[in-house]
């Protein structure tokens, strides 16, 4: 039993000093690491913020909002990249994540939250699986490769144009060496 409580312990100590720079609230943060988990099963991945100054420099960003980088690094080798940015629904903003490989091919999406009472279905895995393994080297355009969902419409707009911005970007950041 003692055993347990302190591979409990160990666990949520190490979730914690990963967490600490991600700025979401409780539940999103908890997302994100679930799907770290999900990705890296249990190993440990810490996270390292990009700065805000190369983040936002250039014409990209001003349609992102909350634009958060994160470096993942696991024990023996970097994972990739995490984004995280906010994208406008209809009436309010949603906060999403995009998740990276080393190649910059898209691993992982997710709506962390979702703040509108129409649309919440491009939350579901089934529409975000659309994005995984392209790069910015792929066209997302809506109706083509990228399915739409009736009565979702500005939120599918808006996730396809966040995600394909933040592909464009991160590469960006690493044509101009200012990733790993």
């Amino acid at each position: 039993m003692k055993k347990f409580y302190l591979a409990i312990s160990f666990l949520l100590s190490i979730a914690f000093v990963a967490s600490q720079e991600i700025d979401l609230p409780k539940t999103a943060k908890k997302k994100v690491f679930k799907s770290f988990d999900a990705l890296w099963e249990g190993e440990e991945i810490q996270t390292q913020r990009i700065s805000n100054e190369i983040v936002s420099a250039g014409e990209i960003h001003k349609s992102l909002k909350k634009l958060q980088l994160f470096q993942l690094d696991g024990t023996k080798e970097r994972k990739g990249y995490l984004f995280l940015s906010a994208a406008p629904s209809r009436y309010n903003d949603f906060d999403l994540m995009v998740i990276y490989n080393q190649s910059l091919e898209i691993i992982a999406t997710k709506v962390l939250i979702y703040r509108e009472d129409w649309g919440a279905e491009i939350g579901s895995k089934r529409w975000l699986k659309q994005f995984l393994g392209k790069s910015a080297q792929d066209e997302l355009r809506l109706g083509y490769e990228i399915q739409g969902i009736s009565g979702a419409t500005v939120s599918v707009i808006s996730a396809t144009n966040a995600i394909t911005l933040m592909t464009s970007k991160i590469s960006e950041l690493k044509k101009s060496g200012h990733l790993d």
